[in-house]
């Protein structure tokens, strides 16, 4: 993985810097939640981004394709 990469949160695929996701995955999750997502980020409310990803975090897990490792931080 290069500097202008992290892992995507859920299958540990390389991604962009910035991006939670992988692009399969990030369309898995409902738009509502996405929308959270980016403006709770965007809004700098960390409190209410870390219970988004939580959220997409369980929402990839009873899917069935979360893959275990050391994800990023949040």
């Amino acid at each position: 993985m290069t500097e202008s990469q992290r892992q995507c949160r859920c299958c540990r695929k390389p991604v962009p810097i910035g991006m939670l996701a992988c692009r399969t995955h990030w369309f898995l999750l409902p738009q509502p939640l996405r929308n959270a997502i980016l403006l709770t980020y965007r809004g700098n409310d960390r409190m209410a981004y870390v219970k988004n990803v939580r959220e997409a975090d369980r929402i990839w897990q009873n899917i069935g394709i979360w893959r275990m490792g050391e994800p990023d931080e949040i």
